[in-house]
């Protein structure tokens, strides 16, 4: 994908990253993988993961969340995410003041 669209594509934007696993590390090695890559194309990686161990039992199989304490996680990794995305989307808004150019 990276080699598809680019570094271009990539540079500054939020990216979250989530694993999961049916073990007891919910994907933590893959995950910090991720976070490297993120950083090697220019992306800015939210510092919150949202690792998911023993999926099998937070999520049934239709994906709906069964394990209420968990929602807790999921919350906190979307308000990070949330939080990263608008302020990287001001900033570069912030830059570009007098330009045509299209944040995105």
């Amino acid at each position: 994908m990276v080699d598809y669209y680019g570094l271009k594509v990539f540079e500054k934007k939020v990216i979250g990253v989530s694993a999961v696993s049916i073990g007891s590390l919910g994907g933590i090695r893959s995950a910090l993988q991720l976070q490297q890559l993120i950083l090697a194309i220019y992306a800015i990686p939210v510092p919150q993961m949202l690792l998911i161990p023993q999926v099998q039992n937070k999520f049934d199989e239709n994906g709906t969340l069964i394990d209420d304490s968990f929602s807790k996680n999921v919350n906190l990794f979307i308000r990070d995410f949330l939080w990263f995305a608008e302020a990287i989307y001001l900033k570069r808004k912030a830059e570009q003041p007098h330009s045509s150019v299209k944040v995105v």
